[in-house]
């Protein structure tokens, strides 16, 4: 069921006044870095998901701090609010992601949260700067670390593990077909790119049975994958169908 969150007046302001963009230059993103946002309200947080995106952010966002998708995602940034009356508890030490805390009053000890805190509302500077401070601090990653992030593909809540071949939702664990968790691999790895129901046939059962298969068995084996995503082709959550073209990951 979706969740709407109220905003209070000082977030509404802030919303409004959020550092502006024209969405008619904004260059396309050929490189992109992963943050975590934990909330226990995500809407209220919309406009800071939106600034994100537009610098090059993949955002995924968790409504709690336990979620089992943080054991696949190590390794990176995490913004946890704090600025709810009940705020998510701090994700463990084992996760080796460093936390920011978005607070909504300074707190009296500049070195509580590890020293790493932001007040939100504020301009989105703020945060990208000590998302950049925190992602310098990062070990860098070794060769096998290298290969084990290329095979996990995530999109929303949804993370994708090649190697493990798993597929999980918001952290609850999703049993495809093999046919089901190829297209989603394809899709997933296409990032938005239209896939033709032909490409998408050659990337499940290879290029040989494109012209064994008809364009309608790909849409029962995507009805499928919507289903067991609980996507609602009217309005999707995850998979958009292009008119007489294919299909690609829907809008953020």
């Amino acid at each position: 069921m979706a969740e709407f969150t109220r905003l209070n007046a000082d977030e509404e302001e802030f919303v409004h006044e959020s550092d502006p963009f024209d969405s008619d230059v904004v260059e396309l993103c050929e490189i992109t870095n992963r943050v975590l946002v934990i909330s226990p309200r995500p809407a209220s947080l919309r406009s800071l998901v939106a600034d994100l995106a537009v610098r090059c952010y993949d955002v995924l966002l968790l409504h709690h701090a336990d979620d089992p998708l943080l054991d696949l995602m190590k390794g990176n940034v995490i913004i946890l609010d704090r600025t709810a009356e009940t705020a998510p508890s701090t994700p463990s030490e084992s996760s080796i992601s460093p936390v920011i805390s978005l607070v909504r009053t300074a707190p009296e000890d500049d070195h509580a949260y590890g020293g790493h805190w932001v007040l939100w509302p504020s301009p989105i500077g703020h945060v990208i700067q000590r998302i950049k401070t925190l992602a310098a601090l990062l070990p860098t990653p070794t060769t096998a670390e290298h290969e084990r992030s290329g095979s996990l593909l995530t999109f929303k809540d949804i993370a994708l593990d090649a190697e493990r071949m798993t597929v999980t939702r918001g952290g609850a664990k999703i049993d495809l077909t093999r046919t089901e968790f190829d297209l989603l691999r394809a899709l997933l790895a296409a990032e938005g790119r239209v896939k033709s129901r032909d490409e998408l046939i050659g990337d499940a059962r290879g290029e040989s049975s494109a012209s064994e298969w008809g364009s309608n068995t790909i849409d029962v084996h995507i009805r499928s994958l919507r289903s067991k995503l609980n996507d609602d082709p009217r309005s999707p959550r995850y998979i958009a169908t292009v008119r007489g073209s294919g299909y690609r990951l829907a809008d953020l």
